[in-house]
């Protein structure tokens, strides 16, 4: 079901990506650009995509919140491109820091399902009642 809805949503964001990153281009230098770019695709991405990534963390019986800490990297890339550190020290570990978020997605999406039911109800279905 991830990869089903997980891929397009991902494709388009990319395409809305560039998109945005070319406009912002033409009035902030590119490394900001890709930045500001990130941050609103992570903005406008992720609430349509994290109800999905939060039943697939259920579904192998973890927490939701686990989801926050997959998207830090993430999110602290594109706020260290977006401020100008492109090309610093700090910068540099930040972009190298977020090969792990983009790691922690993977995990979520290949890590296999508890069989029959968890805590939070029966795995593998996007039923969301009956929680205990």
């Amino acid at each position: 079901m991830l990869l089903m809805w997980g891929l397009p949503v991902f494709a388009i964001a990319l395409l809305v990506y560039a998109g945005i990153e070319r406009l912002l281009a033409q009035v902030i230098a590119p490394p900001r650009s890709e930045g500001v770019a990130g941050i609103a695709i992570l903005a406008l991405g992720f609430f349509p995509i994290a109800p999905l990534l939060v039943k697939r963390l259920h579904d192998f019986g973890a927490s939701g919140w686990w989801l926050l800490l997959a998207a830090a990297p993430e999110i602290a890339n594109s706020g260290a491109l977006a401020l100008g550190l492109a090309g610093s020290l700090l910068g540099t570990a930040i972009e190298y820091l977020s090969f792990a978020g983009g790691a922690a997605l993977a995990v979520i999406a290949a890590w296999p399902g508890t069989r029959g039911a968890n805590r939070y109800g029966l795995a593998g279905t996007l039923e969301t009642g009956n929680r205990q």
